[in-house]
């Protein structure tokens, strides 16, 4: 499948809606006793904000990156991870979240100009 055709977008558009839906409308949360102990412990949110006001590019972050964790937060997996945990952070339930990261990532790849879909062929 060429994640590239805008038809292919839209047909994942819809499945990752649709399994959104049915998540909500099963009303079992599959997930409870880890979402609790995720909930419960460390915010994901504040450590992102906290990353993003060290290291952001935005701003010229108040220091720099150490090459590292550069290094380590280029890799597809944990830049799909990381945005994963930012989705978990603002739905606190892990079903949706596994919904809501590639509807976002789809969206955002569905805006991107034919260039910019040579430059980026994925999705991250």
């Amino acid at each position: 499948m060429d994640i590239n055709k805008n038809s292919n977008i839209f047909l994942l558009l819809i499945l990752s809606f649709i399994g959104l839906l049915i998540s909500n409308k099963l009303g079992d949360d599959l997930f409870k006793n880890q979402e609790q102990k995720l909930s419960a412990g460390f915010k994901f949110l504040g450590l992102f904000a906290m990353y993003e006001t060290i290291f952001g590019t935005n701003i010229n972050g108040l220091m720099d990156k150490p090459k590292k964790l550069e290094n380590f937060l280029k890799h597809p997996i944990i830049k799909l991870i990381t945005l994963f945990f930012i989705s978990f952070g603002v739905t606190q339930q892990i079903e949706k979240s596994l919904f809501i990261t590639p509807i976002f990532l789809l969206i955002i790849h569905l805006l991107r100009s034919d260039e910019e879909r040579k430059k980026h062929p994925y999705l991250i």
